[in-house]
């Protein structure tokens, strides 16, 4: 693969190559990712096309659609199909079933089967990508392959007469440098698909919510599986389920009511997202991962909320886009006004099956402002301590918060204003008469093993 890609880098490198000196050594460097991101978004002016003359346009614009229309719809089955069975053992044990039924189960991810997709998969990328090189290519003159052609510039460096190939081709070219429009794909296919999967999965999934303890047990599904894993795969699932609506643009009446079906569906694997790390957090508390879970469901169900109403209303898609914008910057500046370490301390800490998890909180940053209150409650005896009292404080975390302790107090004795930060300031000003040699001469262990 390195090969690979040094070979692609270098020759187009070589391609790229001006007869006068570039601009910049940046210019050359970056010369290559250029080409790909324009030729990307390029009218592609080689098309394909058939023997017969008859209907020719027609019959290669239904090939092409039915073509991306299948190949679009197996890639979301085969990313969604694997995050539904993981999150879900009844769906899992259907999936199976199925697969069984139609002579799939059988069927392993050989090293060859491999190969034979990685090299579909390259296929498929270099059938849709060097066309559009080399339409890119061939719209560009000694200015540069990156800068748009004129037709000025077309008419004065082409000499009569010239044979078919690269000016020919250039020449052809009326409307010269142009940015595509999106592939006007009819959906319908991959919504059908995606809404008969979810509506499958939201039945076995209610089956989930109602199985007994001893059911979930038999299956090796633990209270883990159902209430934290499945939020990232519901996750997945939501987005994917948005960007297939967003793709969209056909406008007709089942397309539009199959539309509204598959938001619907979105919005409620968005609920059920947000129930698993709620649950969760319920019975363990708070940790980073659970506070941007809430996070991340509560964008999502946000992004839906945005898109059912313009949706309803009919407004255009650009303004779904301006809003999410302003909707997902607005959530960034929540987390970061939320102080996720001080909520974690202060109102639902971690716990695990033993109780408050004190290694955790031990790890959390001076923005928790917990340092001297968590320090008290590791170090609880003010008298002698035994052996098994200081391998139990050293497992909650003591000798951690002891080197924050002393890493803010080394800070803010002679604070100075470039590395100010106002909590970790208000962390210092707690414990800064703390003695933290005291603490390690009296917790480190006798005999260490």
């Amino acid at each position: 693969m390195l090969n690979l890609l040094a070979i692609f880098y270098f020759g187009i490198l070589f391609v790229l190559t001006k007869k006068e000196d570039p601009e910049s050594i940046l210019s050359l460097i970056f010369a290559p990712l250029i080409l790909f991101l324009q030729s990307v978004f390029i009218r592609n002016e080689y098309q394909l096309e058939f023997k017969k003359p008859v209907a020719n346009e027609r019959k290669r614009e239904s090939t092409i659609n039915t073509i991306a229309i299948t190949l679009i719809t197996l890639a979301i089955l085969a990313v969604i199909l694997p995050l539904l069975a993981s999150a879900n053992p009844f769906f899992e044990k259907l999936l199976l079933e199925v697969a069984d039924l139609i002579g799939l189960g059988n069927i392993k991810l050989t090293e060859a089967i491999f190969q034979w997709i990685i090299r579909l998969i390259f296929f498929i990328g270099s059938a849709f990508l060097i066309p559009r090189v080399a339409t890119f290519m061939t719209s560009s003159t000694d200015h540069g392959p990156w800068f748009p052609l004129k037709e000025d510039d077309i008419s004065s460096s082409i000499p009569p007469r010239q044979g078919r190939g690269f000016l020919e081709i250039a020449m052809n070219k009326k409307e010269g440098f142009k940015i595509t429009n999106r592939l006007g794909l009819n959906l319908l296919i991959p919504k059908i698909a995606v809404s008969a999967v979810l509506l499958i999965f939201f039945i076995t999934q209610f089956q989930l919510y109602f199985s007994s303890q001893e059911t979930l047990s038999a299956l090796g599904y633990t209270y883990s599986n159902y209430a934290n894993e499945v939020f990232t795969q519901l996750s997945i699932v939501a987005v994917i389920v948005l960007a297939l609506l967003y793709a969209d643009k056909e406008k007709k009446k089942y397309n539009q009511k199959l539309a509204l079906v598959l938001l619907v569906e979105g919005i409620f694997l968005a609920f059920m997202a947000y129930k698993s790390v709620y649950e969760y957090s319920s019975a363990w508390g708070f940790t980073y991962k659970r506070l941007y879970g809430f996070a991340v469901a509560t964008w999502i169900l946000g992004i839906f909320t945005i898109y059912l109403y313009t949706f309803l209303k009919n407004i255009e898609k650009k303004y779904f886009l301006t809003k999410s914008v302003i909707y997902t910057g607005l959530i960034l500046i929540l987390i970061n006004l939320a102080n996720f370490d001080y909520l974690i301390y202060h109102f639902h800490r971690a716990t695990t099956g033993q109780g408050v998890d004190m290694q955790y909180l031990s790890r959390l940053s001076s923005d928790s402002l917990s340092y001297k209150t968590h320090l008290n409650e590791i170090v609880r005896s003010s008298g002698p301590v035994t052996e098994t009292e200081k391998k139990q404080a050293e497992s909650d975390g003591l000798w951690i918060l002891l080197f924050k302790i002393e890493y803010l107090q080394n800070k803010y004795k002679n604070p100075d204003i470039r590395g100010f930060n106002l909590l970790e300031y208000l962390q210092y000003k707690d414990i800064k008469d703390v003695d933290t040699q005291a603490i390690r001469d009296k917790y480190t262990l006798t005999n260490p093993v």
